[in-house]
């Protein structure tokens, strides 16, 4: 059930790292938004979009195994048009210059200076308890482009208490897709509507007024989720439980960004 609150929120430069959800980085400003705003803030990409890039070739000749989230043929197909660009930054090492990423291990993960160990295991859980209660309400992953909004809500619960904001498309009356998956869940969580835009360092998401769309801003607060911070076993067998207790009394508050 979404509910309003009478809040107003202002996202400055160097007060909140940005996590570009799979959605709008596949837009054809995508790219360009995300290394236009690193300069500004630690600009993050879902684990799960590493997937779309070493598959770009399979994934532009099968758009439709994109997954639903909401997408029309179209949109898909123009979404599997931009991966050429993405998996050319990425081999020209334009992405490992200016973005961060959780791998599988800590080795493959790209993390800012002050980030410790205990990010990967903390995304983990948080990533495996949104499984699990997909799950539960027989829905299961819906192609990659579930997997990165999932990966994208894990890895904001993952860094808190530092402040991160996933960029997502939407943002009109509705909420943006990303909230409608998290509700699916059935978590013992909330959906919020913030009045106002929420309004990024001046300059960086020009490419995204550009392309006259709306887009969303989506801020993740899961205080439970700081209770798993420690060190993996990997020698234990469904070290992932079920247990939804990552996303106990959690809250996704969204607004309109403005783009400028």
């Amino acid at each position: 059930m979404e509910a309003r609150l009478p809040l107003s929120l202002k996202v400055t430069a160097r007060t909140s790292a940005f996590i570009l959800d799979a959605a709008l980085a596949l837009e054809p400003l995508g790219l360009l938004t995300a290394l236009r705003l690193a300069p500004f803030a630690p600009v993050w990409l879902p684990r799960s979009f590493w997937g779309l890039l070493d598959n770009d070739s399979f994934y532009r000749a099968h758009p439709d195994r994109l997954g639903g989230m909401g997408h029309d043929d179209a949109a898909r197909a123009a979404m599997a048009a931009q991966l050429p660009g993405w998996h050319r930054a990425w081999s020209y090492g334009r992405l490992s210059a200016s973005l961060y990423w959780v791998g599988d291990a800590h080795y493959e993960s790209r993390l800012p200076e002050g980030i410790g160990g205990e990010l990967l295991p903390r995304f983990e859980r948080c990533a495996a308890a949104l499984d699990a209660a997909w799950s539960r309400r027989q829905l299961g992953s819906d192609g990659p482009l579930a997997e990165c909004a999932r990966d994208s809500l894990a890895l904001a619960a993952a860094l808190q208490p530092d402040p991160v904001t996933i960029l997502t498309p939407g943002g009109g009356d509705a909420p943006p897709l990303l909230c409608g998956l998290f509700e699916q869940a059935g978590l013992d969580a909330s959906v919020i509507a913030l009045p106002g835009r929420a309004a990024a360092p001046p300059g960086a998401l020009l490419p995204l007024a550009a392309h006259r769309r709306r887009y969303a801003a989506v801020h993740v607060i899961a205080p439970a989720a700081l209770a798993f911070a420690e060190a993996i076993d990997e020698t234990e067998e469904d070290v992932f439980d079920a247990d939804p207790a990552p996303w106990a009394g959690a809250a996704l508050l969204w607004q309109r960004v403005e783009a400028r």
